[in-house]
C-alpha cells in the first residue's frame, strides 16, 4: 500500500514468445534471460519449451504504460534476438 493507504498499482498480462531463429538460444535460456532484466519486485510464472516461452507476470507497483515500457526495453535486449514476442 502508498503512504496515503491505497493500493499501489498492479499490472498483469501474459507474455508469449516464439522461437523464429535457429540460431537463437532455447525457450529455457531465453526465459532465464528475461526473467533476469525484470524488475525483481514483479512476479512471474514462467513455462518455457524449446520453441516456445509463456510467462504470467503480475507487476507489482506498476501501471500499465510503465509496465510495457518497462517490458519493451527487456525485449529489445541483444540476448532475446531470434524470438517473436507478444502480449
Amino acid at each position: 500500500m502508498s503512504a496515503a493507504g491505497a493500493p499501489e498499482p498492479s499490472t498483469g498480462f501474459e507474455l508469449v514468445g516464439e522461437r523464429t531463429d535457429a540460431a537463437a538460444p532455447p525457450g529455457q535460456t531465453a526465459v532465464v534471460r528475461l526473467l533476469v532484466a525484470l524488475p525483481t519486485r514483479w512476479q512471474c510464472r514462467p513455462v518455457a519449451e524449446e520453441q516456445r516461452v509463456t510467462v504470467r507476470i503480475r507487476a507489482a507497483g506498476t501501471g500499465p504504460a510503465e509496465a510495457r515500457s518497462r517490458l519493451g526495453e527487456v525485449l529489445a535486449e541483444p540476448a532475446l534476438r531470434g524470438w517473436r514476442w507478444r502480449y
